[in-house]
């Protein structure tokens, strides 16, 4: 069988059926991938290996419960996700944002230039602010799927995280 000429969501329904061949193609394809976008989020290439080895374990766990009529790549980078937000809040890790990275939202804007513990700022955030920074910073999702998410219109989703990230912004301040 010629795996290169198959899809990935073909090559994953094939390895729930035990089929390590194709779990071999599936890894050569994506596995670069996603390393470099859990890199991306945690910048760290230690922590980064850790996560794409839990990541690759729970597919692997999860192999006979995959729909091969759905997309891998969307329940793949669930898995990433999951696995990055779980991973900063069992660390509580001190996240180091380079000076040049710019966290936005909607009409402000604003730099950390220090090291903080990001999860407690987020602990000081109402349920629903909370929420809506994990799923716009950390699982990369618009506002109106945020929104959709939380039952809200994509307006008040953006006014949400706004009020939260000048939250964020001033416990930054008081803490300098």
């Amino acid at each position: 069988m010629d795996y290169q000429e198959l899809g990935n969501e073909e090559l994953m329904g094939l390895y729930g059926l035990n089929d390590f061949s194709a779990f071999d193609e599936l890894y050569q394809r994506v596995s670069g991938k996603f390393y470099g976008y859990i890199l991306k989020k945690v910048a760290d290439s230690e922590i980064a290996k850790e996560i794409i080895q839990k990541v690759f374990l729970k597919i692997h766990l999860h192999r006979t419960n995959f729909n091969p009529n759905k997309s891998f790549n969307a329940w793949a980078f669930t898995i990433i996700n999951n696995e990055i937000i779980d991973f900063f809040r069992k660390k509580k890790l001190n996240i180091r944002i380079l000076d040049e990275e710019v966290v936005s939202s909607s009409d402000q804007t604003f730099d950390f230039k220090e090291e903080f513990d990001i999860e407690s700022f987020l602990e000081k955030l109402s349920k629903v602010e909370k929420e809506a920074v994990l799923l716009r910073y950390f699982k990369d999702l618009d506002f109106n799927q945020i929104g959709t998410v939380l039952g809200k219109t994509e307006s008040n989703t953006r006014k949400i995280i706004s009020r939260a990230i000048l939250k964020i912004k001033n416990l930054i301040k008081s803490k300098g």
